[in-house]
């Protein structure tokens, strides 16, 4: 009978043997347990340029956002021409890294699907939603965003920062409902978002959070229902550093009317009375 310390020590040292055996990169090079996942991230950024031409009229650019990549998984642009050179002369190992690269792709391709298809169906029960009277009137849910909804951020494009004020429309209630939404791509770097509003008494009604995932985001902030709004404002930082870059796409700002079920349902936001300003 072989007692379970044998059996850990031989399963420790066969992970060992294949971790050795799997990886056949030197030192100095980057290993195929990492390339794979710089190469994911690289072939998105290659496919983010070629969507967005217009935005990378030249080498420079583009060479930020490589550099953008390679820093997030801790490599230099030096690394990386060294590794590419080794790989070039070691094709076996190139191959598995690619494949499992694009294997990675597809499946993150499958499940952006999937999202998509649930944010479909989401519009889809709003729409009906509002037509059954969940919004009392025609305009109660509208996108108040009146400027860009595409920006690009980067060190050498000046402070990373999109400051906003909306002033309030003539509809505008005590109460109403405001829901930031926009998707980023950051490249693990870290993004500030701040949402408030002013009222006419000088109180004013925040919410912040930090985030530092890509994709889809979303803020609200739920004005107080026994004041009446002077301002809403905001910002979206991003942390810039020197050679990276950033991006922000599809913002919106949903303006919902106030609903008792939801009044005091939402993120930690904070309230700042007039006697704090003075």
């Amino acid at each position: 009978m072989t007692c379970p310390r044998v059996h850990r020590m031989l399963a420790i040292a066969l992970t060992a043997l294949c971790l050795l055996g799997c990886d056949k990169a030197p030192n100095g090079v980057i290993p195929e347990s990492k390339m794979d996942d710089l190469q994911v991230d690289l072939f998105k950024a290659e496919a983010y340029m070629d969507l967005h031409p217009g935005e990378f009229s030249n080498d420079s650019l583009k060479m930020i956002l490589k550099q953008s990549v390679l820093a997030k998984h801790g490599f230099t642009l030096a690394d990386y021409d060294r590794s590419i050179e080794w790989y070039a002369h070691n094709m076996d190992s190139y191959g598995k890294v690619y494949d499992k690269a694009i294997r990675t792709l597809d499946g993150e391709r499958k499940d952006l699907r999937k999202e998509s298809e649930k944010e479909t169906q989401h519009r889809a029960a709003d729409i009906a939603q509002s037509r059954l009277g969940y919004y009392p009137s025609e305009g109660d849910s509208a996108d108040v965003w009146k400027f860009d909804r595409t920006w690009t951020l980067a060190s050498n494009l000046g402070e990373g920062y999109i400051n906003f004020e909306i002033e309030p429309a003539k509809d505008s209630q005590n109460g109403d409902r405001y829901q930031l939404k926009l998707k980023k791509l950051g490249f693990g770097s870290r993004f500030t978002l701040l949402l408030a509003a002013d009222y006419m008494d000088g109180c004013t009604s925040l919410t912040t959070r930090n985030s530092s995932y890509d994709g889809w985001d979303e803020m609200t902030l739920q004005c107080d229902s026994t004041r009446s709004l002077r301002r809403l404002y905001g910002y979206i930082k991003y942390d810039v550093r020197p050679f990276t870059m950033a991006y922000v796409d599809s913002v919106s700002m949903l303006r919902t009317r106030c609903n008792k079920g939801q009044y005091s349902s939402f993120n930690l936001q904070k309230f700042i009375t007039k006697k704090k300003y003075q």
